[in-house]
């Protein structure tokens, strides 16, 4: 398990709670949790194979390996007003640069 974090990823002023539990090699599941009155309420339930995991702001970035050689799967979360959960916002595929080679999961 990763050690949780706490960001205010909803804007609303309340941390929201990002867990991270690693139940095998290179999987990481996902949870963000946030609070509406007196219930918790999961906003996030993703598994991912990551190199990395960064919260920018209201962001949560996953870097994935792609099925090709040569590339990165870039994954961004977003807050959704309108759902009230974290969503898929954004895939892209980045190209590795020779010079950085494979990054290791952190």
């Amino acid at each position: 398990m990763r050690a949780p974090e706490y960001r205010d990823l909803s804007g609303d002023g309340k941390e929201e709670l990002i867990v991270g539990i690693e139940p095998g090699q290179d999987v990481l599941v996902l949870w963000i949790y946030t609070l509406k009155g007196q219930t918790v309420n999961q906003v996030l339930d993703v598994g991912v194979t990551p190199l990395s995991v960064e919260v920018t702001r209201r962001d949560v970035v996953v870097r994935e390996p792609a099925e090709f050689p040569g590339y990165d799967i870039r994954r961004v979360y977003s807050w959704d007003n309108r759902s009230g959960a974290m969503i898929e916002k954004t895939v892209s595929f980045d190209e590795l640069r020779p010079t950085h080679g494979r990054r290791h999961k952190p």
